[in-house]
């Protein structure tokens, strides 16, 4: 299902489920009968758009309509989202009308229900915020079933026209259309993504219609880690020039201008009270250098302030005043973004905010094509100590180190926000020198296949991201599901946890790991050990010599793992493996392997680099051949004798 969301794209649908009072109908012509769609359109596919109209109706920029028509036939649960309904209302957004049907697959109906009949709720205790959601989830009796969703929304000022996204992955469409009428003053423009339709259109008066219509479009499947779904779904991205929000109006023409009204939204609240600048010079008195400043400011905007989610009139654009968040010590994004700029403003340094996607997006950002397709905003201070480099502070956050985003940030289009405008730049990509994780372990092995394992975890980068947001402060339970999950860890007897505090440079923590019978397997006098006891060393890609599609990793990275085993009196290895070193212009590995016979100790040395986190598809053969070379030493066996 086509989900519509607040303008600032911050907020997350809820998936409910259908209330008791479900409407039964009686059975009337049939619409919509499974047995009418083509095997052309069942191909491959989870759900079928039967229909799909969007009507918009644009008055001027601060006033709007839409008629959203939608029906979908749901082929089975991997499709279930499409039986959810949900509408965000806001002061900018509002449901006048709704009407949902559900259909058997002969196509008789047998349930509606009306926008009384529709649930509603506000958002938790950690957002102040004037909105809410509108949901519904239809329970289906049985598969296939067919919804339709017929709706009105009213708006008051549109930033983000929404999208005619024509299909999702794994679904076909019999006929979707998107109608879309303007006054041709306000310059509205689109974008093709991997489409080449063009629209009709029409004049009339003052107003400018388009209408844009497909058929029959078969699903499309995405191949595994193939990145965002953005990059081979069709899609038509709507804009205009001029818009207004809550009587500020603004232009998008370009990036620049778009700059221009988000920062003159903020523009009478941005100073600081002249107590405060005295507060924050005095507080990084001590500091030698721009950077020494900044991060005393940063650490203290870390262990006082709170992240609240403003969602309140055009909260979700127009931050809270500087001075407001320096006293009440919470805000959102914005907010404590700029709080920080303020803060650094005092003590001499010149920083930015920046519009960004705080997660890979679901929309692609044209450089071409300027539009509101941010959910985040972070803060940029150019030059800290005189060189050309960028550093980069995530506001929200007490646990990210300073200068660093989190990992699905890093490398992300944002706009800049400068006293000049707008500017589109690319943040700092994550890179396999940042995302280092260290593996230390040591097991002492018996000879009746008892063993105590001593592991050290190190990580930096994307991977001190991940410990600290999966692992630290976590109860017990989680973290050994972490571990189990993450690192494929061996199932044991006993384990101790010693997490060490956060602190600048890698997160650390160790395990303390006893085992009744710590081999894979035994036969006689051999004992069968797996040569590294954590699996999840590297994820073997799937064999397919059809790919199309470039391989993701989450990002690049750097693993290097130390296993030692300590050998009992009357244990020896019966043999030690070959090294192995496997090199691609993706990526690097190596291990060596070490016995000294008079410490009864066996050394395990491994490195890992995958220099880049886009494989390209012609290069797909040679991940799988290298990938699997990785996986075979690591899963290699050593094979340890009882004299």
């Amino acid at each position: 299902m086509h989900i519509h969301l607040s303008p600032s794209g911050l907020l997350c649908a809820i998936f409910m489920t259908s209330p008791a009072f479900s409407v039964q109908v009686k059975a009337q012509a049939n619409q919509y009968p499974v047995s009418a769609i083509t095997d052309s359109l069942l191909t491959d596919a989870n759900s079928v758009v039967r229909l799909y109209t969007t009507e918009i109706q644009v008055k001027d920029p601060q006033n709007a309509t839409a008629h959203y028509h939608e029906v979908y036939t749901v082929l089975n649960k991997k499709a279930d989202d499409n039986l959810t309904f949900t509408s965000y209302n806001s002061s900018f957004r509002s449901l006048t009308d709704a009407h949902i049907k559900v259909y058997n697959k002969e196509g008789v109906l047998i349930q509606h229900y009306d926008k009384k009949d529709l649930m509603s709720t506000s958002f938790g205790a950690e957002l102040v915020d004037d909105g809410s959601f509108t949901y519904f989830k239809v329970s289906p009796p049985s598969y296939p079933v067919t919804v339709e969703f017929d709706y009105k929304v009213k708006y008051k000022g549109i930033l983000q026209y929404p999208v005619f996204d024509m299909q999702s992955e794994d679904q076909s469409v019999e006929k979707s259309s998107y109608q879309i009428s303007i006054p041709t003053a306000l310059g509205f423009r689109y974008k093709n993504i991997n489409t080449k339709i063009k629209p009709s259109k029409t004049s009339a008066g003052a107003l400018t219609t388009y209408h844009w219509e497909v058929r029959n479009l078969t699903a499309i499947t995405l191949e595994h880690a193939s990145g965002p779904a953005f990059q081979y779904l069709p899609m038509v991205l709507m804009a205009a020039d001029k818009f207004s929000m809550d009587d500020y109006a603004g232009k998008m023409d370009s990036w620049a201008h778009f700059g221009d009204w988000v920062v003159a939204l903020n523009k009478k609240d941005a100073a600081l009270k002249p107590d405060q600048i005295a507060f924050y010079q005095s507080l990084t008195a001590g500091g030698s250098s721009p950077e020494a400043k900044a991060r005393i400011i940063y650490d203290y905007l870390q262990r006082n302030m709170r992240y609240v989610s403003i969602q309140l009139g055009i909260g979700s654009w127009k931050p809270l005043p500087a001075a407001f968040v320096s006293t009440k010590k919470y805000g959102d994004c914005k907010a404590l973004s700029h709080f920080m700029q303020a803060a650094l403003g005092a003590v001499g340094i010149e920083s930015f905010p920046a519009l960004i996607n705080a997660d890979r997006p679901n929309w692609p950002v044209e450089p071409d094509f300027p539009g509101n397709y941010f959910n985040h905003e972070v803060l940029c201070i150019p030059h800290l100590n005189g060189n050309n480099d960028t550093t980069w502070l995530e506001c929200t956050s007490k646990l990210l180190d300073f200068g660093t985003l989190g990992y699905e940030t890093a490398g992300n289009y944002a706009l800049l926000l400068t006293p000049a405008g707008g500017k589109l730049i690319q943040a700092p990509p994550s890179t396999f020198k940042q995302n280092i994780l260290n593996i230390s372990d040591q097991i002492q092995l018996h000879s009746d296949g008892s063993a105590i394992q001593q592991t050290s975890f190190a990580g930096m980068g994307a991977y001190k991201d991940l410990f600290l947001y999966g692992f630290y402060q976590q109860p017990d339970r989680d973290k050994k599901d972490f571990i189990s999950d993450y690192m494929g860890l061996k199932s044991t007897d006993s384990i101790q946890i010693n997490e060490q505090p956060k602190q600048p440079g890698p997160y650390c923590f160790d395990l303390l790991l006893k085992y009744d019978h710590y081999p894979d397997f035994t036969s006689g006098n051999k004992l069968f050990v797996s040569s590294r006891p954590f699996s999840r060393f590297i994820h073997t890609p799937d064999q397919d010599s059809t790919r199309s599609a470039d391989y993701y990793f989450p990002f690049p990275y750097t693993m290097r793992d130390t296993t030692v085993y300590l050998l009992d009196q009357g244990l020896h290895p019966e043999s030690i493996p070959d090294p192995s070193k496997q090199s691609f212009d993706f990526g690097q590995y190596s291990s060596q392997y070490s016995y000294d016979a008079t410490s009864r100790k066996l050394t395990i040395i491994s490195q890992l680099v995958i220099n880049q986190d886009i494989i390209k598809a012609k290069q797909y053969q040679d991940l799988v051949d290298f990938a699997g070379k990785v996986a075979g030493d690591i899963e290699e066996k050593i094979v340890f004798l009882k004299e």
